[in-house]
């Protein structure tokens, strides 16, 4: 069996993790034109979900970036506080019937990168 690294072999995405959801707005709203799944997954929707049901919840929104900077995926994500941990999930999750991240469909290899 040959020890191959793939690092020589396959892009190096970035990641960036934001706070604020309009931080990632420019990225969503690219993302989402481009293979829209849900209308649960567009910006517009979790920013009005934020605004109604998650006063005590903070939002992280993960943005995946290929080498040109151009983003490839991303994941909105809920932090809430439960018995002293803070557990990250899908914001909506009870009420959504997709909440799955949003991706590129021309940018799949990129995403095969992260894992």
């Amino acid at each position: 069996m040959r020890n191959e690294t793939r690092a020589e072999t396959v892009e190096s995405p970035s990641l960036c993790v934001y706070s604020r959801l309009e931080d990632a707005r420019e990225a969503w709203r690219a993302l989402y034109d481009a293979a829209p799944v849900s209308p649960y997954q567009h910006y517009d929707y979790v920013r009005l979900w934020f605004d109604s049901f998650g006063a005590e919840l903070e939002p992280r929104i993960v943005v995946a970036s290929d080498d040109a900077g151009l983003p490839v995926a991303l994941l909105p994500l809920a932090v809430r506080r439960t018995l002293g941990l803070r557990i990250a999930e899908s914001p909506a999750a009870a009420r959504a019937t997709s909440t799955s991240p949003s991706y590129g469909q021309e940018r799949r290899r990129s995403i095969s990168a992260l894992c």
